[in-house]
């Protein structure tokens, strides 16, 4: 799995006029360009007392008034590019949230990050803000919970909840077969389709969407890490190609400007077929390769893979639909979330209430379509007719 990163601009959008990091594909051997971990043997409250702290500029609006001070180590539970994360207790209870009262001893997890270990472009700094942002406002049973974000001379600190069962890359590896049956992957791929489209709804597309950044809790999974996430508006087209080659969509690599909404569907079905088979779907032994393979949605089908499928048929059926190489024909999350394979661990959802869904959700997209008639042009509305019968095409081309 390739993740590298260069300063290139790209991208102009919103108000962002610097530049953010990118997925930079290198056709050579994997691996290339890999960062070097650093060792980081910098305890997170070596200084206590003596750091004068402060709320980051981008988090003014923090829902919690603390300092560092206010949190005990308890252990290091994560590492990553710029700093660690760290299960942190703490007398404070989580703002706006139930608790016992009797409960004296409150866990958190802090993500520290270096200064020092940033680079001076202010890259690193926006990334960093752009993750607080987008978790400052997004409170969703399926996204990780922030908290506060703090400032000392030498980190800044990001107080988020704190999710005991690791993550979803470490819960499969953990199955004798590293993989997980189909009646357990649908549920934890429905959850995520819902964090999605929460963010969506509000505007934000994550750009990073992998097992890794997935955390798995006693309620179902929580999507973490929005390093990569930005806001955009229906007009916006993102030219930044970010996240990992294994799991980006082909549009993100093209430099000719993609939907971020259609990106972090593309990635939630490479989740979906991980967790389902315990491979990747278009890894190959260079990036090469890869690329080509994204560029046709021409997914691995191995012998058990292609046995699967002709005992799934509506699983195969939805996987063909996400491996979309044109974005614009590739299914939504809405169409995701009324698809009978969506909901394969429920028959009797599938079976009759997923009818009556559907029909209202035809309806719903009916009046949206009758609201922007006059705002379409008569250029747009053919090619939204033209992509409507080239899907149902492959479609009925599909079932035969």
């Amino acid at each position: 799995e390739t993740e590298t990163e260069t300063e290139k601009e790209k991208e102009t959008d919103g108000d962002d006029t610097e530049s953010e990091p990118e997925l930079e594909v290198e056709l050579g051997d994997k691996g290339k360009g890999k960062e070097k971990e650093e060792n980081d043997d910098d305890e997170l409250f070596s200084q206590r007392g003596v750091w004068g702290v402060e709320l980051i500029k981008k988090a003014k609006q923090t829902k919690q008034n603390c300092m560092v001070e206010d949190y005990e180590e308890e252990t290091k539970i994560g590492k990553g590019k710029f700093g660690s994360v760290y299960l942190v207790s703490s007398s404070k209870p989580p703002p706006g949230e139930d608790h016992d009262p009797n409960e004296k001893q409150f866990f958190y997890a802090i993500k520290a990050v270096q200064k020092n270990r940033m680079s001076d472009t202010k890259t690193d700094k926006k990334q960093l803000t752009r993750e607080v942002g987008s978790l400052m406002s997004v409170v969703h049973p399926n996204i990780v919970r922030f908290y506060a974000a703090l400032e000392s001379t030498t980190h800044y600190y990001l107080v988020m909840e704190y999710v005991s069962g690791g993550n979803l890359l470490r819960f499969v590896m953990n199955h004798p077969e590293k993989r997980i049956a189909p009646y357990e992957a649908i549920p934890i791929f429905r959850q995520l389709c819902w964090a999605l489209q929460f963010l969506h709804q509000n505007f934000i597309v994550h750009r990073d969407v992998k097992p890794d950044n997935i955390i798995v809790s006693p309620t179902g999974i929580k999507l973490a890490d929005f390093g990569f996430s930005r806001t955009f508006t229906q007009k916006d087209l993102l030219y930044t190609a970010c996240g990992s080659l294994s799991y980006v969509a082909p549009e993100v690599i093209t430099g000719e400007g993609y939907r971020g909404e259609a990106a972090d569907v593309w990635s939630s079905g490479v989740c979906l077929f991980f967790l389902i088979f315990g491979g990747l779907p278009f890894d190959s032994d260079n990036d090469r390769e890869t690329v080509r393979r994204l560029a046709k949605g021409d997914y691995h089908k191995p012998d058990f893979v292609r046995e699967f499928m002709m005992q799934s048929p509506k699983i195969c059926d939805l996987f063909d639909e996400i491996f979309e190489p044109d974005p614009k024909m590739r299914i939504t999350l809405d169409e995701i979330l009324l698809h009978e394979a969506c909901w394969y661990d429920r028959a009797t959802v599938a079976s009759y209430l997923l009818p009556f869904a559907r029909k209202l959700g035809e309806k719903k997209r009916e009046r949206g379509r009758e609201e922007r008639e006059g705002k379409r042009t008569e250029k747009e509305e053919q090619e939204e007719k033209t992509r409507q019968e080239k899907r149902e095409r492959k479609r009925r081309g599909r079932r035969a």
